[in-house]
C-alpha cells in the first residue's frame, strides 16, 4: 500500500481565524496548502478529499468566499493533473471519502460521477440544508455546484475500517462530525485529521484554538485524540493546512510506503 500526497494549490486566510490568541490577534493573510490524499491499496485506490474547483475565483463560488479565501493553483495542481502524476485517472478511483463538506475539500467530485462518496452524516445534511437557500450568498462555506455532482453520497454514522489498514475516525470540533483518516503503512502510519488540526501551532501543546468551529466543546478533546493517536501509532501527524510542514512532506510521484 501506498500514499501519495497531492498538492492541489493554497488559499489565503486572516491567520487570526486560523490561530487564535485571545487579546493577540494576527490579521496579516497566510497561505493554508490544500493536500489530498491516494490510498493506493491493493483491494482499491481511494481519494481523501478533493481540494477546490478550478473555477472558484471565475464565479463558481460566491463572491463572500472569493474575498474572504483567495485560491491560487497552477495547472499542475488540478486534482485530475496531480493524480496523473501517481499513473491514476479519475476513474481508476474506486471510492472518495470527504474529511468534511467546506468548499476547498469538494471542489473536485464532479470527476468522479457515480463514485461512492464517505462523507460524515451530521455535516452532510448541514451542507445540504445550507446550499438549499435561494441566496447563494447564504451559502457560508458550501457550493451547491459541488454538492450537486452526480456521485453516490454514502453518509458515515460510525467509525470503521474502509479497507484493511485504513480507518475512518471522526474527529468532531471543527465541524459537527469529520472523517478523520488513519493509514497503517508497512513502514509508518500517517495520522490524517484534517481541518480538525489546522497547523502544528493549533496542535500545541498547548492547544490553540481556530475561529472556525461548528463544536466548539469538542474541539479540544479531539486534538487529544489525535495526540494520542501519534503516541500509540509513533505515526506522522499531516495537518489540515500548515505551510511548514506541508513543503517538507514528501509530494506525488512520491509516495509513502
Amino acid at each position: 500500500m501506498r500514499v501519495y500526497v497531492l498538492d492541489l494549490g493554497y488559499l489565503t486566510a486572516e491567520k487570526d481565524g486560523i490561530v487564535h490568541h485571545p487579546g493577540a490577534e494576527d490579521h496579516r493573510r497566510i497561505p493554508l496548502p490544500l493536500p489530498a490524499f491516494l490510498i493506493d491499496h491493493p483491494d482499491g485506490k481511494i481519494l481523501y478529499d478533493t481540494g477546490c474547483h478550478p473555477d472558484a475565483m471565475n464565479g463558481w463560488w460566491q463572491e463572500t468566499m472569493v474575498k474572504a479565501y483567495p485560491f491560487f493553483q497552477t495547472p499542475a495542481q488540478r486534482l485530475e493533473n496531480q493524480l496523473a502524476l501517481c499513473g491514476v485517472k479519475p476513474e481508476d478511483i474506486s471510492a472518495v471519502v470527504l474529511s468534511h463538506l467546506h468548499l476547498d475539500h469538494t471542489g473536485g467530485l464532479s470527476l468522479f460521477p457515480g463514485k461512492p462518496v464517505y462523507a460524515p452524516k451530521k455535516h452532510l445534511a448541514h451542507a445540504l440544508q445550507k446550499v438549499s437557500h435561494p441566496d447563494r450568498e447564504q451559502h457560508s462555506g458550501y457550493i451547491r455546484g459541488d454538492l450537486s455532482a452526480p456521485v453516490d453520497f454514502c453518509p458515515v454514522e460510525k467509525e470503521f475500517s474502509l479497507l484493511p489498514g485504513v480507518d475512518l475516525i471522526d474527529l468532531p470540533g471543527h465541524t459537527e462530525d469529520l472523517l478523520g483518516m488513519v493509514v497503517r503503512l508497512a513502514h509508518t502510519t500517517l495520522i490524517l485529521p484534517q481541518d480538525a488540526v489546522y497547523t502544528a501551532e493549533n496542535y500545541g501543546p498547548p492547544i490553540v484554538p481556530t475561529l472556525s468551529l461548528g463544536a466548539p466543546e469538542q474541539y479540544a478533546a479531539s486534538v487529544e485524540r489525535v495526540r494520542r493517536l501519534e503516541r500509540e501509532t509513533g505515526g506522522l501527524v499531516v495537518f489540515g493546512h500548515d505551510a511548514g510542514q506541508f513543503s517538507s512532506l514528501k509530494k506525488a510521484p512520491q509516495w509513502y510506503e
